[in-house]
């Protein structure tokens, strides 16, 4: 299963019990506890969306830049170091929020919709590249639309099941 999600609000702090609505946020909305392990430092890093860390090679987190930059994923170390950049193909970055895995396999969320105009979204689908040697992965682009229209979404979530589209 796919979850796309998203706080929305203005981008400032996140609200708090005391601010937020009674059940109008998503209870990862929140305030969180962060304990910061490095800085990614890499010129291809200009404004990074979405980290997943991957289940079958020790220290590697997965992420992209949001909008405006090509369709690539970046591999970083925990402490920020850029181990790869791998081009994914038969995708486009429109508004790229947010990054996950299960099973082997990264799901890109391209949910991104602050003016609520894009008519539909799409998540792609690449098999987990291998660090370093991956220099470009081809994607399955799954189209998605909203029953009551636009949203800006920021969070993707994927169950082991996911791994069966």
């Amino acid at each position: 299963m796919l979850a796309a999600a998203g706080c929305g609000g203005d981008h400032s702090d996140p609200p708090t019990a005391s601010t937020a609505p009674a059940a109008a946020q998503p209870a990862a909305c929140g305030r969180l506890d962060v304990r910061v392990t490095g800085r990614v430092r890499a010129a291809a890093a200009t404004e990074l969306s979405g980290l997943a860390l991957s289940r079958t090679q020790p220290r590697v987190l997965w992420s992209h830049n949001d909008s405006g930059d090509a369709a690539r994923i970046l591999a970083v170390t925990q402490a920020g170091t850029l181990l790869a950049q791998v081009m994914v193909t038969r995708a486009e970055n429109e508004d790229w929020e947010d990054i996950a895995i299960a099973g082997g396999t990264l799901y890109i969320a391209d949910i991104g919709d602050n003016l609520a105009r894009r008519p539909s979204i799409a998540v792609y689908r690449v098999s987990e590249p291998r660090v370093p040697a991956t220099a470009t992965v081809p994607a399955t682009r799954l189209n998605l639309r909203y029953p009551d229209g636009p949203r800006d979404a920021e969070a993707l979530l994927a169950t082991p099941s996911a791994a069966r589209w």
